[in-house]
């Protein structure tokens, strides 16, 4: 692919057939082709990671059909993620990649907001990557209100922590990177499902890379509804700690002395 634009879209997904249906994954696929047709300067690339069910034929069907302008990719086997991304963001020639997942949705300047912020990256030739305003979009219920009140404390965490040059986690519904650093990272990653954005994190923190927020960049992610769902999420998430951990357990524990280190005597 040419190389005509600063931003490059990917957005893996895996057996969305069988978690969604057709008629939603149809409408997610009208939304995005629609996203592209209005950034025309901005690729969009959704990565199949080897699904089993339809999702390969619906997305050939609806490119097809509507003959979208949306690139697509195709793997023959499944990759735990981290092969789908490495995949689009090879296939993208970029310079910079913003990362989703694929039942988000994004504001309207969104992806023009994330063009602007080329400069932060020329600025700091030690900026890697930066974590997106990704907050609930099914938050009218009041499990989703609670999540939201959740999302809003985490992205005042990492504002502080960007601040401070410390960092928490890129979410994958929602980060930007320099493309060439990107890669760089994945190429090291383990190759895991579970925890793989904070692997991905960790990873750039230990090459010495800094990462920073884009506040502007609003990312409308779907969030758990029923009680059950949040218990699964959650039993994932701490999975992620625990795998994450044991990966890079030697770096993790020099950042936990380091922490400890930095903390006041008088508060010790």
């Amino acid at each position: 692919m040419e190389n005509t634009s600063k931003l490059g879209v990917i957005i893996p997904l895996y057996n969305m057939e069988q978690r969604m249906g057709v008629d939603t994954i149809l409408e997610i696929l009208a939304y995005y082709d629609t996203q592209t047709r209005l950034h025309p300067h901005i690729p969009i690339c959704l990565i199949d990671d080897g699904s089993t069910d339809k999702s390969k034929e619906l997305l050939q069907f609806f490119k097809k059909t509507y003959n979208s302008p949306l690139d697509m990719i195709f793997l023959e086997e499944n990759t735990k993620k981290i092969g789908a991304l490495k995949a689009g963001a090879t296939h993208l020639k970029t310079d910079y990649i913003l990362h989703t997942d694929f039942d988000s949705t994004w504001e309207l300047n969104a992806l023009e907001n994330a063009i602007t912020h080329e400069r932060d990256f020329q600025q700091d030739p030690k900026l890697a990557g930066m974590c997106l305003h990704v907050t609930p979009k099914n938050k009218d219920s009041l499990l989703g209100k609670c999540q939201e009140l959740e999302y809003g404390f985490g992205r005042w965490l990492v504002n502080k922590l960007s601040a401070e040059k410390k960092f928490g986690v890129i979410p994958g519904a929602g980060g930007l990177w320099k493309r060439d650093k990107y890669l760089e990272i994945l190429q090291e990653h383990s190759g895991e499902f579970i925890g793989d954005d904070a692997e991905t994190t960790l990873r750039a923190i230990e090459n010495g890379d800094r990462l920073s927020y884009a506040q502007d960049v609003i990312i409308y992610t779907q969030v758990p509804e029923t009680i059950k769902e949040l218990r699964a999420q959650r039993q994932r998430w701490i999975g992620c700690g625990y795998r994450v951990y044991h990966t890079l357990d030697t770096f993790v524990k020099k950042q936990f002395k380091d922490l400890v280190t930095q903390v006041p005597k008088e508060l010790a």
